[in-house]
């Protein structure tokens, strides 16, 4: 995952934040009890290191941009971390643009579900509910302005239909179909809608208030999301992917602004993007995907997309693989 342009975006417009954040996705097997531990009982307080003091026995985890949430065995979901956005799930939110306060115990949120995502969203049974992106946010000029109306500091369901996984802020139905909700900043909706470039750098960038179908995906086994993309793994085998594509996250052999005008003084790199997804050629016989990979018959592996630190073990490293290709 690349981490610089997981908060591109985000960046553009927060200059009190950084680049500093992080967006990290931790899955837990539903068959595997894992024990979290972490702080016990909740509070405020600015951000600190703390004793262990307890146990969370969670069967998801997922974090993302300064936050984590776990969904635990009795179906409670707990967050901790930063504040800012309403990322808690609970009602609270940051007093003011420039406030760190961060909760460093876990939190139960109102939330509910057996499932948890990197979007800040909770799948309990079929029914999808997700919050956050309800700060304040700074134009890069100085000036404030709100984030979407749809931002919340609870749980809020923003019309997707019975489900049967999420991953960030979209949802695998269980007719087979895909939606996402949200911001639209790289064409992470799937819906052909323009995306910020597209749209000139417009602030606040697109988004959607509810949630959208992403265009023509149908029959879709698994689901999987990154830093401003999502792929899918449909029951052919076949695998798409939409959204941000700097790094090869597309699988499509494209990287960097080679496919759309750059009005921005000093350029546009690495902003190769789609707002509707795209087959990542080759890959016929995939059964699931995480990230930029592709679990194939046979116990095969198939990566593309940012290589850093050479993570897909290759002969010769390479800090982006364009295409997919099969690790050793």
């Amino acid at each position: 995952m690349n981490e610089r342009h997981e908060h591109a975006s985000r960046s553009e417009h927060r200059r009190r934040r950084g680049r500093g954040a992080q967006l990290r996705t931790l899955v837990a097997f539903a068959t595997l009890i894992v024990t979290v531990v972490v702080g016990a009982g909740s509070g405020t307080s600015t951000v600190s290191a703390s004793e262990p003091a307890g146990e969370l026995a969670a069967i998801s985890l997922a974090g993302g941009g300064g936050n984590f949430c776990a969904a635990t065995v009795d179906e409670d979901v707990y967050c901790w971390g930063q504040i800012w956005d309403g990322d808690i799930g609970d009602g609270s939110i940051a007093e003011s643009s420039y406030d760190t306060t961060a909760r460093t115990r876990p939190t139960r949120s109102d939330a509910t579900g057996a499932e948890v995502s990197n979007g800040f969203c909770a799948l309990d049974g079929t029914t999808v509910s997700c919050w956050g992106a309800a700060g304040t946010i700074e134009d890069g000029e100085g000036s404030l302005f709100s984030e979407p109306p749809w931002g919340s500091t609870t749980p809020q369901t923003y019309g997707f239909g019975p489900a049967a996984e999420i991953a960030g802020r979209c949802a695998r139905l269980t007719n087979g179909r895909v939606q996402c909700q949200g911001w639209n900043r790289w064409g992470q909706l799937g819906d052909g809608t323009p995306s910020w470039p597209e749209s000139g750098f417009s602030v606040p960038p697109p988004s959607a208030a509810g949630a959208v179908f992403v265009s023509g995906l149908t029959n879709v086994a698994s689901l999987t999301s990154g830093g401003g993309f999502a792929c899918a793994a449909r029951t052919n085998g076949q695998v798409h992917c939409w959204g941000y594509g700097g790094n090869g996250e597309l699988g499509d052999g494209v990287s960097g602004s080679e496919d759309i005008p750059c009005p921005r003084v000093g350029g546009c790199a690495d902003f190769h993007h789609s707002s509707t997804p795209i087959r990542v050629p080759g890959v016929e016989d995939a059964t699931s995907v995480h990230q930029n990979c592709a679990i194939r018959t046979g116990a095969k592996v198939t990566c593309w997309g940012t290589n850093s630190g050479n993570r897909f073990l290759l002969d010769t490293a390479t800090d982006t693989v364009l295409g997919p290709t099969e690790l050793p």
